[in-house]
């Protein structure tokens, strides 16, 4: 049974193969995306096991994201195929440094997850549930679903990892704060950005905002910060942990679920909070330097090689 349990939704990314504004490009390469199966992606590619847990359309996108699902050994025996269809984004970058996000996502499968779509047999199992506020923001039945398979994993005692993934694309900020307030004492290890920080409770440090979500509930909190690494912190210990620059970064979509893959997947091996933060920066500098959501993940001969632990043999 798998370690990891994402549930969410992931969709087809069209990535174009230049830069420019939609308008005028002409070709796409079609990968999928999506925050939890990224995470389910970064967790199987370092040799641990995830599952996904979601709907999928019964279309030739919906058939695309399952094959390639289990082309990276995850497991999807509670994925559900229904009618509709599946969700599709695009990218586009400008050359500019950042990469826009166009979505066709409203009433697409992956909204209309239920709580129905959650075995406790399957979730007993696990040691993560992971989900994010992406999810919360879909649809009110995928709200009700993440709560349901949050307040199911503490039961169970697994452990809740959600990642804030503010999206207001999907929400309203007012809406995004009520609600994240709502999971954040339910949660064990919580996962969000400096900016997500700053939009939500206007508090403009990561020490601030380590300190205030640890007084509502989670054991362990994370604060992204990208090229300036990240700060873990719980109630003995926070570090500040540098990052990775000497990557030849192309696109950042996908490095902070780069980021809570490798951090996840320090702790299922044991690691203190430094050395599991360390693994995520590393995760996260890997992803940037490809165009996809996630092709750039490493593997865990590559996590070894770049800490001088495995010979290399170029040619």
């Amino acid at each position: 049974m798998p370690e990891v349990l994402g549930l969410g939704e992931i969709m087809v990314v069209m990535d174009p193969l230049r830069n420019g504004p939609l308008s005028s490009v002409e070709l796409f390469r079609k990968t999928m995306g999506g925050a939890e199966g990224n995470v389910c992606v970064g967790v199987s590619r370092l040799g641990h096991s995830a599952g996904w847990i979601g709907r999928l359309g019964n279309d030739e996108f919906g058939r695309f994201v399952l094959s390639s699902l289990r082309a990276e050994n995850i497991d999807v025996s509670c994925v559900k195929i229904v009618e509709g269809f599946t969700g599709v984004y695009f990218k586009e970058r400008r050359g500019l440094g950042d990469t826009k996000a166009f979505y066709y996502r409203k009433g697409s499968a992956g909204s209309t997850l239920s709580p129905e779509d959650i075995s406790e047999e399957y979730l007993a199992s696990a040691k993560f549930f992971h989900t994010t506020g992406i999810t919360l923001a879909l649809s009110e039945t995928a709200r009700n679903t993440v709560v349901y398979g949050i307040e199911l994993a503490k039961n169970l005692n697994v452990q809740v990892s959600f990642d804030v993934n503010l999206r207001l694309k999907l929400w309203s900020k007012e809406e995004a704060k009520e609600e994240i307030n709502r999971i954040i004492p339910k949660t064990d290890i919580f996962f969000l950005t400096l900016d997500e920080g700053k939009i939500l409770w206007n508090l403009d440090s990561p020490e601030k905002i380590i300190d205030y979500t640890l007084s509502h509930g989670p054991h362990t909190v994370c604060v992204k910060l990208g090229r300036e690494g990240s700060v873990i912190g719980n109630i003995k210990e926070l570090y500040s942990v540098p990052a990775f620059n000497n990557f030849s970064s192309v696109d950042t979509v996908g490095a902070g679920d780069g980021f809570v893959a490798g951090f996840l997947v320090g702790q299922l091996k044991g690691w203190s909070l430094k050395d599991s933060a360390l693994l995520g920066n590393i995760v996260g500098a890997y992803a940037t330097t490809t165009t996809g959501d996630n092709d750039g993940y490493p593997t865990w001969n590559e996590i070894e090689e770049f800490l001088g632990k495995r010979e290399v043999v170029r040619r």
